[in-house]
């Protein structure tokens, strides 16, 4: 009776443990599957994604080439021209082919010249924009069609570019252990792309799995199949509402069941010890729900960032437009000699107010990610005292000391990327301090990846970290601080921007003595001009210059005339590229300054044209665009004034280009 009573309390306290820990075994096992699903899927969306942009690219130039002029006149040799000029600033087009759409009729392909027999082409039902099928021949195709209606004299017509499907290709993931095969294929299940034997197989039908995932029209999901090789796997996949082709990425079939039976495999072992291991369990299990918890929220706030990124930087890119006139007609008005002493003052405030909003939209630029680092020679030293009162703000009620060495610290570095990574250094020692300590920020000689440098150091007085909080500090996303308070970004885009600066940073904290962050900038010889150069003088060294403004903003126009008419130029205007061709037909200008972002035909489209009638014709890109490393790319060579541009910088600027000119 004894034993048995025994047995039942023993039988009493491991039943229940090793039902919990089956439990617990079954949802490690599920979250296992479940991440290994979610990182699939998030693969399959990158790949979309990637194949999006892409397309939207091509599409974009395809649009622009289908409302050309001479498409409209019906000058199909201008076409043909026109089309060659384009595709040659498009890598991944292979060809460019017109169809007639009443009859079908080729009326030219890239591939061959002009005037050679091209065979009729299939009339797509739509006038709108169509994407596919992929085609294969003997002239550097496999190639996806995109067709789009356009209409002009003799029309209507149906232009069709073609692209090269091995970029497609590029942005699938490397066949290995973790992913067998992945692919791209069309809304009807035809591989676009493939990881394995792509030769064979583009512009083929996938397997029946892959076409039944695609005949479903989710958006995103996971299945069993087998591959056309014969191995089994899950799948994967995510939908382009763009173009309705799907991803597909799948893992070998023992990534996904493996972790189910190696969980039951070990309940046997687990139950002789599931009454030393019950407490430990239990912690893991709130472990696991309260790290799934994190990233949930982590993920969010990436989103939430994103978007803040994207709106941020919209609203600079409109601001810069608006401070351009105003920066040029406060320029213009401090200068006048008839403005009395308080009226040039006044100016002179207003342009240093608009140049600090210029400052604060390029901070919205690198918060946003759409601008990139702009290294040039800056004075460490100068700097820190001329934003020691927005540092003394941004500490709050702590006092700031600020200590740096005598004479002048040269670095080759972007200046609003620093003071942005100084702000963030300032704010965390702050959040990290009473009230009454002090924040020490000093500046010495260094050295930093066997050159010499300089060392800005930010330091506090607080709690300082534990070592493993001191080795995550500059993880993404990782804090310390209380939500709401911090999003663990500044100390990575301290880290980032220190990289990109060809510098570092490091860290030397310790529990109860407080924080050292080490910004190590590499040292660089001064600029030939030291500080910022002296006005202008009107027209003393260039002499009166016939230039051309092109920028489709009246007001940004209007200002970049005046600054010029200022300086004693002769300057004509257009709206447009098509406007300014007209006026560069009957005259030659010295230099021609256009905006890039323009509708119709943009600034490189116009250079492109206007270098046909003048190949010698000198060309300043003035743009608020985004992107600015787009621009470059875009236009190599070509000098780019941003806005809102400083307007001594454009007068030394048109005259220093004026000048080579006339010394080549």
């Amino acid at each position: 009776m004894v034993k048995r009573s025994l047995w039942l309390i023993i039988a009493a306290a491991v039943l229940p443990l090793l039902t919990f820990f089956l439990l617990q075994s079954a949802f490690a096992a599920r979250e296992q599957r479940q991440k290994l699903e979610d990182e699939a899927i998030a693969q399959a969306r990158v790949v979309v994604s990637s194949s999006d942009a892409l397309l939207a690219r091509s599409i974009g130039a395809l649009d622009a080439l289908s409302t050309v002029q001479a498409l409209q006149d019906g000058d199909i040799a201008a076409t043909y021209r026109r089309a060659g000029q384009i595709a040659a600033l498009e890598p991944d087009w292979s060809s460019v082919i017109l169809v007639r759409a009443t009859d079908g009729a080729g009326l030219f392909d890239l591939r061959m010249p002009f005037g050679a027999p091209v065979a009729a082409a299939r009339r797509p039902q739509t006038a709108g924009l169509v994407i596919g099928p992929v085609i294969r021949d003997g002239h550097g195709c496999p190639c996806v069609a995109l067709t789009r209606g356009a209409r002009g004299k003799g029309g209507p017509y149906f232009v069709t570019a073609l692209i090269s499907t091995r970029p497609f290709l590029a942005v699938l993931p490397a066949t290995g252990a973790r992913y067998g095969v992945s692919a791209v294929v069309d809304g009807h299940g035809i591989f676009i792309a493939r990881s394995m034997n792509y030769a064979k197989q583009v512009g083929r039908p996938a397997s029946k799995f892959v076409r039944a995932a695609v005949a479903s029209h989710a958006m995103t999901g996971f299945y069993r199949g087998v591959t056309l090789e014969g191995f089994e796997n899950y799948s994967a996949f995510a939908r382009s509402p763009l173009s309705g082709w799907s991803a597909h990425v799948a893992l070998a079939s023992g990534a996904i069941d493996s972790p189910r039976l190696q969980a039951l495999g070990s309940l046997g072992f687990a139950a002789l010890l599931s009454l030393a291991l019950a407490s430990v369990l239990v912690a893991f299990g709130i472990r696991q729900l309260t790290a799934t918890r994190r990233l949930t929220e982590r993920m969010q706030q990436a989103q939430k960032l994103e978007a803040l990124g994207q709106l941020t930087g919209g609203i600079a890119h409109d601001f810069n437009n608006l401070l351009t006139p105003i920066v040029g007609a406060l320029d213009i008005l401090s200068q006048r000699k008839e403005l009395d002493e308080r009226g040039r003052r006044i100016a002179k405030g207003g342009l240093a107010s608009a140049n600090r909003a210029a400052k604060l939209t390029g901070q919205l630029l690198a918060f946003s990610r759409q601008q990139k680092l702009s290294l040039q020679p800056l004075d460490l030293c100068t700097m820190l005292a001329d934003i020691e009162p927005l540092l003394q703000q941004s500490a709050g009620g702590n006092r700031l000391d600020l200590d740096v060495a005598p004479g002048a610290c040269w670095v080759n570095t972007d200046s609003t990327q620093l003071e942005l990574a100084l702000l963030n250094l300032v704010i965390n020692a702050r959040d990290a301090s009473d009230s009454d300590q002090a924040i020490a920020i000093s500046v010495r000689e260094g050295h930093t990846r066997g050159r010499d440098a300089w060392a800005l150091t930010v330091a506090d007085h607080g709690a300082g970290m534990p070592a493993h909080v001191k080795a995550r500090a500059f993880d993404p996303f990782f804090t310390t601080k209380e939500q709401g308070r911090g999003t663990g970004l500044g100390l990575a885009q301290v880290f980032a921007f220190a990289q990109q600066s060809h510098g570092e940073v490091l860290i030397d904290s310790e529990l109860g003595k407080g924080t050292r962050v080490t910004l190590l900038l590499p040292s660089c010889s001064p600029p030939e001009k030291v500080t910022g150069a002296a006005p202008v003088e009107r027209t003393a060294a260039a002499g009166r210059l016939s230039l051309l403004v092109v920028d489709d903003d009246d007001a940004v126009r209007a200002a970049i005339v005046a600054v010029l008419e200022e300086d004693g130029h002769e300057v004509d205007h257009a709206a447009g590229g098509e406007e300014a061709l007209s006026l560069i037909a009957g005259k030659a200008y010295a230099l021609t300054l256009v905006d890039f972002a323009m509708p119709g035909m943009n600034g490189v489209e116009f250079i492109v044209q206007a270098r046909v009638q003048h190949p010698d014709q000198r060309f300043v890109i003035v743009t608020g665009y985004l992107d600015s490393e787009a621009v470059e790319i875009a236009a190599p060579g070509t000098p780019v004034v941003t806005k809102p541009f400083d307007p001594d910088a454009l007068r030394r600027l048109v005259r220093e280009l004026a000048a080579s000119r006339r010394g080549g």
